[in-house]
């Protein structure tokens, strides 16, 4: 196959805005397809590439009807991918976050409440400061993002820079860290009288659940963004 027309190819592909790691699978898959029908049916390229065209419309097709807050053209194909990349990711933020909680359930159990606030304190540290240590440690690559923002370069590229956005929510923890922590552990240990203990606490769950999907989607971005690199000069950076 020349140049040219792994360029064909790529255009085509790219004009279904795929997240650039996954077009390089799909692009395998439309390569490798194409070789078999010319070396099977001796088909000429053209004729090839449309025939496979035709059998990954269903899947690369944008939906007729788009929903009034989904603001970006998005096939079935990717569609698909999102909720099973999502899925997986929100599995295990979950996980995480009944490990860290379950911990400190234990913790309130074996220390008196002035100690348990030094445990808290930490716990809220580390999960505020992780991913945003992480963003910090690779932030040229996740700048790549921004060198190329005509495209989308991973699936989970959005998502990865969501702890940023929840660092002011956490802020509010940090100014009432005392008062959080005594929360938690009358929570803990069932003696909280004011409801409003357990909407506090509740928020405080939502902010660990979303840091954690926060830092696993980071994981997630520099994985695949590896296997990206070689591919962007096939594309246009900003200037």
């Amino acid at each position: 196959m020349t140049p040219s027309q792994h360029s064909e190819i790529r255009d085509y592909l790219l004009s279904k805005k795929l997240p650039i790691d996954v077009l390089m699978e799909v692009e395998d898959h439309f390569v490798s397809q194409i070789n078999d029908l010319q070396r099977v049916e001796t088909k000429d390229f053209e004729t090839a590439f449309e025939k496979v065209k035709n059998a990954w419309k269903p899947e690369l097709n944008f939906p007729k009807y788009r929903i009034q807050f989904d603001l970006n053209d998005t096939t079935y194909f990717l569609k698909k991918i999102q909720m099973a990349e999502s899925k997986s990711i929100g599995i295990q933020s979950v996980k995480i976050t009944l490990v860290a909680f379950s911990t400190l359930f234990i913790i309130a159990y074996l220390l008196p409440e002035n100690l348990f606030f030094y445990a808290f304190s930490s716990f809220v540290a580390v999960v505020m400061l992780v991913p945003i240590a992480q963003y910090i440690r690779y932030f040229k690559v996740f700048r790549l993002v921004k060198r190329y923002d005509n495209y989308k370069l991973t699936v989970h590229q959005d998502a990865a820079v969501l702890s940023l956005v929840f660092l002011g929510s956490f802020a509010q923890f940090l100014i009432n860290l005392k008062m959080f922590s005594s929360m938690l552990y009358q929570t803990f240990h069932l003696t909280a009288q004011n409801p409003l203990y357990y909407a506090g606490n509740s928020l405080l769950i939502f902010l660990v659940l979303m840091n954690a999907y926060c830092f696993l989607a980071q994981r997630s971005y520099l994985n695949q963004i590896e296997k990206v690199k070689p591919y962007l000069k096939h594309l246009k950076p900003n200037n």
